[in-house]
C-alpha cells in the first residue's frame, strides 16, 4: 500500500515534470502493464455478457461497446444474467455479484494510478510519486500568486519548489505488482467462473470450484468453512514476463 511521502522521507525533494517518470523506467513501463490487465478484465466481463446472451451474443457485445462507463458495463451484466442461458442459479447468481463487486473496486484502484500526477524523486530512486490532479493545481495556484507577489523567475519556476508531502504518495514495486496481481486473478476468475457454469465442463467442476476459491470473497460463497491456509490448488498469478 502506498505511503505518504511525509511519512517515508519529509525532505525529499520531488520533480513533477511530464517526462520525470522516465527516469524509473522499470516502474514507467508497469503503467502500461497495468492498462493491459484491465482491458484483459474489460475482455473478459464482455465475453461474459455475450454468453448471457447466449443466442444473440452480437448484440450484447455491440451495446457494451457503445457503453463507456464501467458502472453501467457492470448493470448492464448484472441484469443480463437475469436471461442467461442456461438461468443462473442462487448460488451463481451470488458469486457473480461477488466478481462484479471486486471489478468495481479494482476499478477504483486502477482510475488512482491512471489519474493520478506523477513524479519522482531522486532522493527515493526505487519509487514514483503521486499527487492528486486537484491537490497539484491547488499548489500550482499558489505558486503563481507566489512568483507575482516576489517576482521570481517565471521560467520553469517549478523545479526546485516542495510540493506539501502530506498530500504526495510514495509507490514502489510492490504497489504496482499487487494490482497487476489482482487484475489478472480477477480476470481468471470470470473465465473460470463461466466453465465452472458450462453443463459441457462438468467433468472440471471441482477444479474450476477450488480455482474460484482461492478468491476469500468467492471462498465464502462457496466453502465457508474452508481454510485459507490449505486451499487445494495453487493461486493464480500473472505469468513472469506480463508482471
Amino acid at each position: 500500500m502506498p505511503k505518504l511521502l511525509r511519512d517515508v522521507k519529509p525532505d525529499a525533494g520531488s520533480d513533477f515534470q511530464p517526462g520525470a517518470i522516465s527516469r524509473n523506467p522499470e516502474l514507467a513501463a508497469l503503467f502500461a502493464v497495468v492498462a493491459n490487465h484491465w482491458t484483459r478484465l474489460e475482455l473478459e466481463l464482455g465475453r461474459t455478457l455475450a454468453e448471457f446472451l447466449h443466442t444473440q451474443p452480437e448484440i450484447g457485445v455491440e451495446i457494451y461497446g457503445s457503453i463507456t462507463s464501467i458502472t453501467a458495463k457492470l448493470a448492464l451484466v448484472a441484469r443480463t444474467a437475469a436471461v442467461a442461458n442456461p438461468p443462473l442459479t442462487d448460488t451463481e447468481h451470488r458469486v457473480l455479484g461477488a466478481l462484479l463487486q471486486m471489478l468495481k473496486q479494482l476499478y477504483e484502484k486502477r482510475n488512482i494510478i491512471e489519474h493520478g500526477m506523477w513524479g519522482y524523486s531522486a532522493q527515493l530512486p526505487d519509487a514514483l510519486l503521486r499527487i492528486k490532479l486537484l491537490d497539484f493545481l491547488r499548489w500550482d495556484v499558489m505558486a503563481q500568486q507566489q512568483i507575482q507577489l516576489q517576482k521570481w523567475d517565471p521560467v520553469y519556476p517549478r523545479i526546485g519548489m516542495a510540493f506539501p508531502n502530506q498530500v504526495v504518495d510514495v509507490y514502489y514495486k510492490d504497489d504496482f505488482t499487487q494490482l497487476v496481481e489482482q487484475l489478472y486473478n480477477l480476470g481468471t476468475a470470470f473465465s473460470d467462473f463461466r466453465l465452472w457454469r458450462d453443463p459441457r465442463q462438468s467433468h472440471a467442476h471441482d477444479v474450476l470450484h477450488q480455482r474460484l476459491c482461492t478468491l476469500p470473497q468467492i471462498r465464502e460463497i462457496l466453502s465457508p468453512t474452508l481454510q485459507e491456509s490449505t486451499p487445494s490448488v495453487p493461486k493464480q498469478s500473472p505469468p513472469k514476463e506480463q508482471r
